[in-house]
């Protein structure tokens, strides 16, 4: 899981930031973009919630939108020497340019502390279709080749996620209401793949 954005779109993120959210945003991008982003603990929360800071570039046009992300993330609840890592992707978003785009984000991660993540790689997946001006829908499969993560003696598997929404653009796009489902799903360990 990367850094925490305060928009995150399935269906509408068409920014630098759809490296992070769904890649096929990408493919709806008609210039280059550079993006910033931080995100705090409050006092009070230090060293119990995700902090980091992440950049994100772009560039686009024509229905093919290339993208790439630097995330330096701290996840407390990950706890030894999982909770402090980078994670860096290369994305690729390609459509038509208006109504329909696919994307892929290739995701590799570094580590100081643990080993396991240090080299660790993962592939993401995106669709965003817009059916009309004011309705567009979005997939996402993150993590699709379930990779696994060694904590201490046990091997533990990176939840693949899987999700997507519906955007409803109102009154010109002045407001957008987007709900958004998201399903995870664990794959067995190798040691339970035997049995």
């Amino acid at each position: 899981r990367g850094i925490t954005l305060p928009d995150r779109g399935f269906a509408t993120q068409d920014d630098a930031a759809s490296v992070e959210v769904n890649p096929a945003g990408l493919g709806f991008t008609s210039t280059a973009e550079l993006q910033y982003n931080l995100q705090l603990a409050p006092p009070d929360l230090d060293g119990t919630v995700d902090t980091g800071h992440a950049i994100f570039a772009s560039v686009g046009g024509g229905g093919l939108g290339v993208g790439f992300g630097a995330q330096f993330l701290r996840h407390p609840e990950l706890g030894g020497d999982l909770d402090d890592l980078r994670k860096y992707s290369l994305s690729l978003g390609f459509g038509d340019g208006s109504s329909v785009a696919f994307g892929a984000s290739y995701n590799f991660f570094g580590s100081d502390e643990s080993p396991s993540i240090d080299g660790l790689s993962t592939w993401d997946l995106g669709l965003q279709v817009r059916v009309a001006t004011a309705l567009g829908i979005g997939l996402f499969v993150r993590d699709v080749d379930a990779s696994f993560v060694q904590r201490g003696a046990e091997q533990v598997a990176l939840r693949r996620r899987i999700g997507g929404s519906v955007a409803l653009r109102l009154w010109d796009g002045r407001v957008v209401l987007e709900p958004q489902i998201c399903l995870l799903y664990t794959s067995p360990s190798p040691r339970d793949r035997q049995k």
